[in-house]
This record gives C-alpha cells, structure tokens and sequence, in this order.
C-alpha cells in the first residue's frame, strides 16, 4: 500500500490544471488531438483520486454506523450495561474575602 506522502493530491491535480489553463480565460483555447488526450488523461486520473477517497470516506461511515448499531443492540439484549453517570462533589472556591482565588 502507497504511504500517504506519496499519494497524488487531488487539488494539486486540479490546481495545476486551472494554472495550466488560466492563461487562455481571455483569448480562447485551441487543442490539438494531443493535448485533448493529455487532458483527459490527467482528468481521468483525477476523477480515478476522486472515488478512491469517495471509497475511503464511505467505508469509514458505514463502518462508523456499524460500530453504533453493534453497540445499541448490544445494549438491547443485555450483553452491555450502560452506567448512570454519578455526580461528584466539586471543590468550589469563592473569591471575595481575603485576596485572590
């Protein structure tokens, strides 16, 4: 599995698409056969970057939701107790008499 460093950027990629292209917002754009691939190409890796973490990012909340499920129902069926929070006392201090608290 690639380490995260060394994963592409998905904003990079569409940053440096915009640069590329930026230049051209008022003279018009003109591409040859070449570079449309090439353009394409980098678009298909991007939206490739996209679903990956659109996968990861699934995966966690459905895991996420799996885990609350497993953790209701096992408070359901008794397996699991849930302990009332108990209050404690607080030592409070009052400033007033005698200086700073």
């Amino acid at each position: 599995m690639a380490q995260i460093a060394q994963l592409p950027k998905l904003s990079d990629g569409l940053a440096a698409m915009i640069r590329s292209i930026e230049p051209t917002r008022k003279t018009g754009l003109v591409m040859t056969r070449p570079n449309v691939a090439i353009f394409l190409e980098g678009l298909q890796a991007l939206l490739d970057e996209a679903r990956h973490l659109e996968t990861i990012a699934d995966r966690a909340q459905w895991n996420d939701q799996a885990r609350r499920e497993r953790l209701a129902n096992a408070v359901a069926d008794g397996s699991v107790t849930v302990l009332p929070v108990a209050a404690r006392p607080t030592a409070i201090r009052q400033g007033g008499e005698g200086g700073a608290a």
